[in-house]
């Protein structure tokens, strides 16, 4: 197994957590099976520049999902696609955790999407970037 040590003075900011509910931003899938939604606003603008990113998932029914990363302005560039997430019933608190090595400048706009195996599927998304003491420069990405 794969020793990976800590670098010194690295830390992260969540963003698109809702306090209210202790979770991530809400995402609503098509009302049509397997078809993209629209884009949700996740953050306005990242506070710095990052270097890696972890992406948690959660869904509010028992389906299967495909999730979307966007960056950039309203005509949306396409970071990651398809992150697969799915739930069946009685893990209804279970949630899909992705690690990214990836830059991401500061002042980014970053949104998401999702479609379900069922119609008008819904879940939640907040993402963890990271920065400080882990330099990934030349990764792709928003450099």
């Amino acid at each position: 197994m794969a020793d990976f040590p800590v670098f010194g003075g690295q830390a992260y900011d969540a963003v698109g957590v809702d306090a209210a509910v202790s979770t991530g931003t809400a995402i609503a899938g098509h009302a049509s099976v397997n078809t993209k939604g629209s884009w949700t606003e996740i953050v306005a603008s990242t506070l710095r520049p990052s270097s890696w990113m972890v992406v948690n998932l959660q869904l509010f029914s028992d389906a299967e999902a495909l999730f979307d990363i966007g960056v950039g302005a309203a005509t949306e560039q396409l970071l990651i696609s398809n992150l697969y997430h799915g739930r069946t019933a009685g893990d209804s608190r279970l949630q899909g955790h992705y690690f990214f090595p990836i830059q991401i400048a500061a002042g980014t706009r970053i949104v998401a999407r999702m479609q379900g195996s069922g119609g008008a599927d819904s879940g939640r998304l907040h993402l963890q970037l990271g920065y400080g003491g882990f330099p990934l420069v030349g990764l792709s990405g928003v450099d």
